[in-house]
């Protein structure tokens, strides 16, 4: 978090690079070419001599680094268990397996043991509006606008002024990444942080049917503004159509009358030529 003083500079630094969803990584040496898989074998050969990865577990070590968000602590505490779990089964249970200490690693924080323990430690040092807006941002899977958020956020107690000025803060916190797209800038939480934010929404009963309530509502009127535009442009291309299809019509009598103008000069012309002999 930024502090705000004379002649400070903020430099963010971004995840470790991860295999993407859609990406086909399906050899060791593919997936070594990640910097996230690299730091995950790494660690996993400091507590297991002679690890090597496989062909076998890419996709395993793939999809955890990309379920991790490429986040190096997250990867470190997820190495830790690998041993115990084997990487195929800690991949697929890794929500259960990173709320457990991570082996090996006494010395560090509390905070660090577990990746639970790190954002509940984070979560907790936001102010209730902070921790309120985090918690409603949790029902986006993916990428949300700022107006998205001010739609699920605002409230009675949060107008949208607030929650514009909390979103900022959770962006400067690194809780909320920011991902400008050209003029446009949208907003995702990161896979660890959504998980661990969904799960205080859950305990509150009545704050997540209203959220999820709105988040329905703000579905709705996107898909109606899809609607309408999707329906403006079929109207558009229809006039179009009828358009260029009557720009085709005058074209083609233009040239009937001009093939016709040229006919009756030549014929003219033949008359008078055959005058004059």
């Amino acid at each position: 978090e930024p502090l705000r003083t004379d002649g400070e500079a903020v430099y963010r630094l971004a995840p470790l690079p991860f295999p993407g969803p859609g990406e086909n990584v399906r050899t060791t040496g593919q997936a070594l070419r990640y910097a996230s898989v690299q730091l995950l074998v790494e660690r996993i050969a400091a507590s297991q001599e002679a690890y090597a990865l496989a062909d076998d577990d890419v996709q395993a070590a793939a999809l955890l680094c990309q379920r991790l968000d490429g986040l190096p602590l997250a990867i470190e505490l997820a190495a830790g268990r690998v041993g115990f779990l084997g990487l195929h089964r800690l991949a697929s249970r890794l929500d259960e397996s990173l709320r457990t200490t991570s082996a090996g690693r006494r010395a560090v924080l509390p905070r660090h043991q577990t990746l639970d323990a790190l954002v509940d430690w984070s979560y907790r040092l936001l102010d209730a509006p902070g921790q309120r807006v985090l918690r409603a941002l949790s029902v986006f899977a993916g990428r949300f606008t700022l107006e998205a958020a001010i739609a699920v956020a605002a409230d009675d107690v949060l107008d949208e002024d607030a929650v514009r000025r909390q979103v900022n803060d959770l962006v400067e916190k690194s809780l909320v990444a920011a991902d400008p797209q050209g003029a446009a800038v949208r907003y995702r939480l990161l896979a660890t942080t959504r998980r661990f934010a969904q799960a205080q929404l859950r305990q509150r009963t009545e704050e997540l049917e209203a959220v999820s309530g709105k988040k329905r509502a703000t579905e709705a009127e996107h898909m109606e503004r899809q609607l309408s535009l999707s329906l403006a442009a079929e109207q558009h291309e229809k006039k179009a159509t009828e358009v260029a299809a009557q720009l085709q019509q005058t074209q083609a009598a233009l040239l009937t009358a001009q093939g016709r103008e040229f006919a009756l000069d030549a014929k003219v012309g033949g008359e008078e030529c055959e005058a004059v002999v």
